[in-house]
């Protein structure tokens, strides 16, 4: 969901209570790179329990958009 900090406070309100995974990350970020499949399997595997929440850092929209398809 692309936003501001004020969406990423509002998002995150609304699953107070709930388990929620939140995970930076960025294009240009070897590592983020290499640990997003298995971030996106768990996101999968867990989506009935827990929330997962990705907050892009330093990109322009479209290779943010790009990388996340």
């Amino acid at each position: 969901m692309p936003g501001s900090v004020d969406v990423l406070e509002r998002s995150l309100r609304s699953l107070r209570g709930k388990p929620v995974v939140v995970n930076y990350w960025a294009t240009w970020c070897i590592p983020c790179r290499a640990e997003m499949p298995r971030i996106v399997a768990a996101s999968r595997r867990y989506a009935s329990s827990v929330h997962f929440l990705g907050v892009d850092v330093e990109d322009d929209a479209k290779a943010a958009e790009s990388f996340a398809r």
